[in-house]
């Protein structure tokens, strides 16, 4: 696991595809191995500006499973606000996708969610873009694909 964990930090980092297949990477491992990365990330110096919750949407609701939605990190420093100028050039096989930007402001208790939680704890809400790099091959697995931070880059914020 340790030279998966290296392969996904150069993903990360350079935005180099892993060799490594990840073939018997459950969910669970790869949410394991994605916060690894992460715990680099702040040994760096960087800071976790936020979350997303991954497969909300159409066809890719339950690709992974009923129900399972597994969760990416976003840094700090790739947090771009309306305005800003991004060049796409210099992220890889880069990609966009439309999303909501919730602020939470008050801690969720450490139970199942209700939507009564969410409406207490959202100060507001924005419109957004997720930028992704595609680092993956198609046919990557979802435990991989969940190591690999669900593609996350960077996000775009609206007001």
């Amino acid at each position: 696991m340790s030279d998966l964990r290296d392969q996904l930090w150069d993903s990360a980092v350079y935005g180099k595809a892993p060799t490594a297949r990840g073939e018997s990477l459950s969910v669970d491992q790869g949410q394991t191995l994605q916060l690894d990365v992460l715990e680099r990330w702040l040994e760096q110096g960087e800071r976790v500006a936020g979350y997303k919750v991954g497969l909300t949407s159409g066809k890719s609701r339950n690709a992974f499973g009923p129900g399972v939605r597994p969760f990416g990190y976003v840094l700090q420093s790739r947090i771009l606000q309306s305005g800003e100028t991004f060049n796409a050039a210099e992220v890889a096989s880069c990609g966009l996708e439309n999303e909501l930007a919730f602020r939470i402001d008050q801690d969720l208790p450490p139970r199942e969610i209700t939507a009564d939680d969410m409406r207490r704890a959202a100060a507001s809400v924005a419109p957004g873009f997720e930028i992704n790099q595609h680092r993956l091959t198609a046919d990557a697995t979802s435990g991989l694909r969940v190591a690999d931070n669900l593609s996350q880059y960077g996000m775009v914020v609206g007001e």
